[in-house]
């Protein structure tokens, strides 16, 4: 049997389990100089990020 209880608990708990589900982790890169510090790239794909970042560095390197 279906009471209005259950009902109160689904209304309850769906909303919440979809927001749970649907967080993500977002990976920035934020570069910093003596001007002060810019958000540059802001992603959900870790190995995007992880490439941008080496490419950088790697930039960086070779300037030097």
């Amino acid at each position: 049997m279906v009471t209005a209880a259950s009902y109160t608990v689904h209304i309850i708990l769906l909303p919440r389990l979809i927001w749970v589900c649907l967080q993500r982790t977002h990976y920035t890169v934020t570069l910093a100089s003596a001007s002060g510090e810019h958000r540059a790239l802001k992603s959900k794909v870790k190995p995007f990020v992880s490439a941008v970042v080496e490419a950088i560095n790697q930039a960086i390197v070779r300037r030097a």
